[in-house]
């Protein structure tokens, strides 16, 4: 919906209006001049009118398909003249039409933020996908890999962790800079050692379509820092870091 000022419509912004438009006019008279030139126009061409008027014997009226009434007992200004009461039920009965529209259209929290992006709710159905490391950014190895060179690529990559994938592409464990410190405090011969042996098998993924919030929400439940991104398949496509989601006030 588009806002279009009676006067302004009648000097050019008419060009705005479609045959497949539906008017919806506000007039509390019913009679205001503006208004009714517009009437004219919009009758003329078969464009349907909603009417907001108090009066259902008004010339507004008589050309409407649909006419709501906004009328109320008086104003609440002093001497019941500068509009007060009636813009409020203007703005409850248009707020009321919105809704109703809203629920024939089936709109859901998810298409609502779909065109508002910007807003808390907005941000509430971003995307795993939005967010995630992908490419050449994933630190991967494979379960024979060695731990010193299982350290370079913890390192280079800079997410304190690695994936460890099977020669077919799918996730199969992961090894945290954590598991690393570990693993030296605990054994002697860890440079003889491989990425198969430190890491830990099933871990926690997400999938790119999956609700970032729901990813935030899990990141901080289990205490952890990082999910692998997983395809249908189970193959790692992405990493997700937490700092990535507080950046964004998520929660």
């Amino acid at each position: 919906a588009y806002f279009i000022h009676p006067v302004e419509a009648l000097h050019g912004d008419l060009g705005m209006v479609t045959p497949d438009d539906i008017a919806v006019l506000i007039s509390y008279s019913g009679e205001t001049l503006e208004i009714i030139r517009l009437v004219e126009w919009l009758h003329r061409f078969g464009i349907p009118i909603v009417a907001m008027t108090s009066a259902a014997d008004s010339t507004l009226a008589r050309y409407s398909r649909v006419v709501l009434d906004i009328s109320v007992v008086r104003e609440a200004g002093p001497g019941n003249v500068v509009p007060t009461s009636s813009t409020t039920a203007t703005l409850v009965l248009g707020d009321a039409l919105a809704v109703a529209l809203m629920d024939l259209r089936g709109l859901t929290e998810a298409s609502f933020a779909a065109y508002h992006p910007g807003g808390r709710l907005g941000r509430r159905y971003l995307t795993v996908e939005q967010f995630m490391h992908r490419g050449d950014r994933l630190p991967l190895v494979r379960p024979a890999t060695p731990v010193p060179e299982l350290v370079d690529v913890i390192h280079q990559k800079g997410f304190g962790c690695a994936l460890v994938v099977d020669p077919e592409g799918f996730l199969c464990g992961i090894v945290t800079d954590g598991d690393v410190r570990r693993g030296v405090a605990r054994y002697p011969r860890i440079r003889q050692m491989t990425a198969g042996d430190l890491m830990t098998s099933e871990p926690k993924t997400i999938t790119p379509e999956a609700l970032a919030a729901d990813a935030l929400h899990l990141l901080e439940s289990f205490r952890i820092t990082m999910l692998p991104v997983v395809d249908g398949r189970g193959r790692p496509i992405g990493l997700i870091h937490l700092h990535d989601l507080w950046r964004t006030r998520l929660f």
